[in-house]
């Protein structure tokens, strides 16, 4: 979602609707320009294309939610419903990325 420059009666933005990337070779372009600049947030949005989670629900992620995992659960924070995802195809980047780090951290600061 994004935020156009109108604003509502209550003086807030208006949001308008994202579509999702789907083109393949768009979101191999995105990740490869991410992992040049910051593996942050190359593992930020590899976790969003491949669980489909929320950012807000990404972002409360901690070490030990992830680590020695094939799969990430969590509680949706918008409907409260809980989520699996599998990640061992993005489990490696993860490994890399919490090396040193405590399991009580969140992952992505």
């Amino acid at each position: 979602m994004y935020y156009n420059k109108n604003k509502n009666k209550k003086g807030g933005y208006v949001m308008k609707k994202v579509d999702p990337i789907r083109d393949v070779e768009k979101i191999k372009k995105m990740k490869d320009i991410l992992m040049k600049q910051d593996y942050r947030d190359y593992l930020l949005f590899s976790l969003g294309i491949n669980t489909g989670f929320r950012i807000s629900d990404i972002l409360q992620l901690k070490v030990k939610d992830v680590k020695d995992k094939t799969h990430i659960e969590i509680t949706e924070e918008k409907t409260g419903k809980t989520k699996r995802q599998f990640i061992n195809g993005i489990k490696e980047d993860i490994d890399k990325y919490i090396t040193g780090m405590a399991d009580h951290e969140y992952l992505f600061q």
